[in-house]
């Protein structure tokens, strides 16, 4: 139900066989397959926009398997922060920091909200502090994260070198040389973000993110689109219900001209990322180019609003001031 769209009627169904489960006793195999459903419906609310629903949903799993409380806890803040709740999820942040004291994956929780929040000097702090930060490579691939949000590309760059020189395994050596390919892209160095993509999908040909970006980027930048389009349908083959990636897609075929098909992946995108300002703006140029100003302008007057409601470190006032201009031509079309 939910991969169809039908998110509400599988929170609905999810709902009902936990009701009917409950009990005030579980064997292993009950409580396992309760926090698996608890799981899949958070995930589900996450999706809905039932974001206090996904918070009670993750605590419930907590209060089933206290040993990974602090995990869950983890979850929630991740979930108050998409729904760009920053107040709660600072509050959130903050108790979990003090009940959960020496716990690394909540510490560089903490640091990568303070981050979002643009205290990127003060999240620095805090994970250069934890001990050994300097000889462990998860902080500092964490460290060369907050460095990227504050678009300190060189640092960044320079404390993943620090962070590859430690990596002692496959998976750590991959997720560097894609944050590498990342950074490389958002200081527009496309030949070197291209070498660093190519290099992840050498060694692991169905990365779908390295798929992904390396399409995306292509189909941005309007070039070897056919390409494009390869790198971004085996993404989608590998992961049908990731919205980034039915994003690409469709954006891919706005830049091939394959308007309806755009438009109907664009939005299936916006049924599994519904507040994301990027696809509501390619949607919109979408619209706009079939001629349909009227629904054109409505994409962009949501792509407004989400970009106004962007937390500092997503804050962009160049790119919110070219969708203002497109939502003023849309709305003068429509006169």
């Amino acid at each position: 139900m939910d991969a169809e769209g039908k998110t509400a009627d599988g929170i609905a169904a999810v709902e009902a066989i936990l009701r009917e489960t409950q009990k005030q006793v579980y064997t292993d195999t009950e409580r396992a397959q309760r926090i698996s459903m608890l799981g899949s419906m958070a995930n589900m609310q996450r999706n809905g926009d039932r974001t206090a629903d996904a918070v009670a949903s993750y605590r419930q799993i907590a209060d089933l398997a206290p040993q990974t409380a602090a995990m869950w806890e983890g979850r929630v803040i991740e979930t108050l922060t998409e729904a760009k709740d920053f107040k709660g999820a600072r509050a959130a942040a903050d108790a979990a920091l003090k009940k959960y004291s020496g716990d690394k994956d909540i510490q560089a929780e903490h640091a990568s909200l303070l981050a979002t929040l643009g205290e990127y000097d003060k999240a620095l702090a805090e994970l250069r502090a934890l001990p050994n930060a300097d000889k462990d490579v998860q902080i500092l691939i964490h460290i060369a994260e907050v460095q990227e949000k504050a678009k300190r590309y060189k640092d960044a760059l320079t404390t993943l070198d620090s962070a590859n020189m430690l990596a002692t395994n496959q998976q750590q050596k991959q997720a560097i040389v894609f944050m590498r390919g990342a950074l490389y892209e958002h200081a527009k160095d496309y030949v070197e973000a291209e070498k660093a993509f190519r290099a992840v999908l050498k060694t692991d040909p169905d990365n779908a993110g390295a798929l992904n970006y390396l399409g995306y980027m292509l189909a941005d930048r309007n070039v070897r689109l056919d390409e494009a389009q390869q790198l971004i349908s085996k993404a989608v083959d590998l992961e049908p219900d990731n919205g980034a990636y039915l994003d690409s897609l469709g954006w891919v075929h706005y830049r091939q001209n394959r308007l309806d098909q755009a438009a109907d992946e664009l939005r299936h995108a916006l049924d599994h990322i519904k507040k994301d300002p990027t696809v509501h703006d390619h949607l919109a140029e979408v619209y706009f180019k079939q001629g349909k100003f009227r629904e054109a302008a409505q994409e962009w007057e949501l792509s407004v609003t989400e970009m106004k409601a962007a937390s500092p470190s997503d804050s962009d006032p160049a790119e919110l001031k070219r969708i203002s201009q497109r939502l003023e031509e849309a709305k003068a079309k429509t006169k």
